[in-house]
């Protein structure tokens, strides 16, 4: 046997282990788990001074609670979460399953409102909520 058919047998022999390929990791076979954000943002607007409410004032301290149905809403419970706004008057909810959901914002000087939002997604839904002096 001469080199160039020596050469060609090492390669001949060499090419199986060359062309095995790796086993790919499998790929998940259920969608990822979709997140939204609700952020409830809860301000004053002097109506006499501002009638198009366009710089309102934060409420720090309005209690926000989400309910699952128009109907838990009506009787308040079960709550979903709650939660306290801030300095800057907003509530943000992470980590929830995207649809509709129920409001109720109290602020114990200015009263209820109770309201409606669908959520996206993966996504944000900004929700304002107004009192009036």
């Amino acid at each position: 046997m001469d080199k160039s058919s020596a050469l060609i047998a090492v390669l001949l022999a060499l090419l199986p282990s060359a062309c095995q390929r790796e086993e790919l990791p499998s790929l998940p076979t259920e969608p990822p788990a979709a997140h939204s954000t609700i952020s409830v943002m809860v301000r004053l607007c002097d109506f006499s001074e501002d009638p198009f409410c366009e710089a309102t004032t934060p409420i720090a301290g309005a209690n926000v609670r989400i309910f699952a149905s128009e109907k838990d809403l009506q009787f308040g419970e079960p709550v979903l979460f709650q939660k306290t706004t801030g300095g800057d008057g907003n509530a943000r909810f992470d980590q929830l399953e995207g649809g509709r959901y129920y409001y109720l914002e109290t602020q114990a000087s200015q009263g209820i409102q109770a309201s409606i939002e669908s959520t996206p997604n993966n996504g944000i839904a900004y929700h304002e909520v107004l009192y009036f002096e």
